[in-house]
């Protein structure tokens, strides 16, 4: 197979200079660390913020200690196969892109709606002093129905992420570019649990603040060219062409549009 850019001239070893450097890739570049960065952040944030939902503090023991509802975490957990299924089924009919923005605004709203229930129901047991068998039976399949979502659509998300990152790059920028996208996405991981296990950060303003970075990354996402049916490396540079044919109208577009 010829590679996709035989044209271009480059040492490897200045890979770093041309993702930054050269107006062809620094836009698209300065976009993926972005979305890499937030979107970790949202996604071990998402995790997080499962698994202090189905906790409680253990009032028995004078250690803080949290008992945990593993039944529910299991069923949470095992959501991440059906995000693997979605991808497998969405990304190349729907396309990278509308995808991708899909899943990042859906899992900003199941999380967010986890919050906003766990906190009406803490509310509820703190007002009445005890809930019925029935009630609490009802919000917890709630609970789990979007604990299982949120999971869901972060990991389908990240998942085509990591497959978009790959087709836009150019290869003799991909592994240099993969790579500080995601170191990036490790500063973003280190910060999670600074937001979602802060005791100074409320469960709803946690969600709030899950909810928000959902929606940077639907943002982040359609700022990146359409990879579908395109070959790989090649969607920046139809992206350029697109864009110079519609100077003369004084108009730009970065939608890449495939046949």
């Amino acid at each position: 197979m010829q590679d996709d850019d035989d044209d271009d001239n480059g040492d490897n070893n200045n890979a770093w200079k041309v993702l930054l450097m050269d107006k062809r890739y620094r836009y698209t570049t300065l976009t993926i660390w972005c979305l890499w960065g937030v979107y970790a952040t949202l996604y071990y944030g998402t995790i997080m913020a499962v698994t202090l939902v189905f906790s409680s503090s253990n009032s028995n023991n004078n250690n803080n200690s949290l008992d945990f509802d593993f039944g529910a975490l299991v069923v949470a957990a095992s959501a991440e196969i059906a995000g693997v299924t979605i991808v497998l089924h969405v990304v190349d009919r729907f396309g990278r892109i509308p995808s991708q923005m899909f899943c990042f605004a859906m899992a900003g709203i199941s999380v967010l709606t986890l919050c906003l229930l766990k906190h009406h129901q803490q509310e509820e047991n703190n007002h009445d002093g005890s809930s019925s068998s029935s009630g609490s039976s009802n919000s917890r399949i709630w609970l789990i129905f979007f604990g299982f979502a949120s999971r869901m659509f972060a990991l389908s998300a990240s998942n085509m992420v990591w497959m978009t990152t790959a087709e836009v790059l150019p290869t003799r920028v991909r592994t240099t570019g993969h790579g500080m996208a995601n170191a990036v996405a490790r500063m973003g991981a280190f910060l999670a649990p600074y937001i979602v296990l802060s005791p100074k950060t409320p469960l709803v303003q946690t969600g709030w603040i899950l909810f928000a970075c959902s929606i940077l990354c639907v943002v982040c996402v359609s700022r990146l060219p359409e990879t579908k049916h395109v070959p790989m490396g090649r969607a920046i540079d139809r992206t350029l062409s697109i864009t110079v044919q519609d100077d003369e109208n004084t108009t730009t577009t970065t939608t890449i549009i495939t046949t």
